[in-house]
């Protein structure tokens, strides 16, 4: 009897292991019920977001490997973290604009929409709403870093904290 229990035990356990994995967010960010951005998003990795053509129009995806380059080549890009995360870890010489505060709508008055912008976060559903942010404002060249801050550590490209 006590061999049952522990298969049942050990069932449960990896059914709720799975069911954690596929329906649990993305990174410390995510959507809560106080977050008034659109995250009409979406992206191969969160199957559970959904993004129009248009949307999908508004800015450009780059790996890491390319956003490295972008940067290493053009240091006039602005590098834009639109998480709460900053302070645990950041891109070079990063702005912070948190989209979940507003702070990123509030800023668009004050950045420039001809610059050339590199959107991340911790998670998908904050950077991928920053970057539809500043592209539904008329911001013309956007890019969001695939994979975000973890996939840019994946690389041990270099950060600040």
């Amino acid at each position: 009897m006590k061999k049952t229990n522990i298969l049942l035990l050990v069932l449960v356990l990896i059914i709720a292991g799975v069911v954690a994995y596929f329906l649990w967010p993305e990174g410390e960010e995510a959507v809560n019920e106080n977050t008034n951005v659109n995250l009409n998003a979406n992206r191969s990795v969160n199957p559970f977001i959904n993004m129009s053509a248009e949307d999908e129009e508004l800015f450009t995806e780059v790996s890491a490997p390319e956003a490295k380059e972008m940067l290493d080549n053009n240091p006039a890009i602005i590098v834009l973290d639109v998480s709460a995360s900053y302070v645990k870890g950041h891109l070079v010489g990063a702005i912070n604009y948190p989209v979940e505060d507003g702070s990123l709508e509030a800023s668009l008055a004050d950045l420039d929409k001809e610059a050339t912008y590199l959107v991340y976060a911790y998670s998908d559903n904050a950077s991928i709403a920053g970057a539809q942010i500043l592209g539904q404002n008329d911001f013309t060249n956007v890019y969001r870093l695939e994979g975000n801050y973890p996939r840019w550590l994946d690389y041990a490209y270099p950060i600040e904290k």
